[in-house]
């Protein structure tokens, strides 16, 4: 297969592109190395990696077009790092408590549709949970 020197430098502008999007996902998404032994999962690191560029890509489109401020990516992630949910139980009473949200998350949520759930919430006792007998 005999290339025009055009060609050959569009197949490489291509082949930079893909190696600047695996570079941005290692450093963007804070993957670690993975070592693969078969072809298929290879494959399946690749579409992975791939849809996680997507979702990031449409995710900064949304906040982009609410006209948010743009948090930076990096803060994102720890953010939602940050948040979590815990379940307690004390004299027979339980609740679930959840973390309150760094300011990248309302816009985030906003811009996906998301709501947290409250940051207490009541769960039906442990004596209920039992069986009757």
């Amino acid at each position: 297969m005999k290339l025009s020197p055009l060609a050959v430098v569009l197949r490489y502008r291509q082949l930079l592109s893909v190696e600047q999007s695996f570079l941005a996902s290692k450093t963007l998404m804070a993957t670690r190395p993975v070592y693969h032994r078969t072809d298929a999962a290879i494959r399946g690191h690749i579409f992975c990696t791939f849809l996680a560029l997507i979702l990031r890509h449409e995710l900064l489109a949304r906040l982009a077009k609410r006209k948010d401020p743009m948090p930076e990516w990096q803060q994102i992630i720890d953010d939602l790092a940050d948040l979590s949910v815990v379940d307690v139980e004390q004299d027979g009473r339980r609740a679930r408590l959840r973390t309150a949200p760094r300011a990248s998350i309302d816009p985030v949520c906003r811009a996906v549709g998301l709501s947290l759930p409250p940051v207490f919430q009541e769960m039906p006792s442990s004596k209920s949970a039992e069986p009757a007998t």
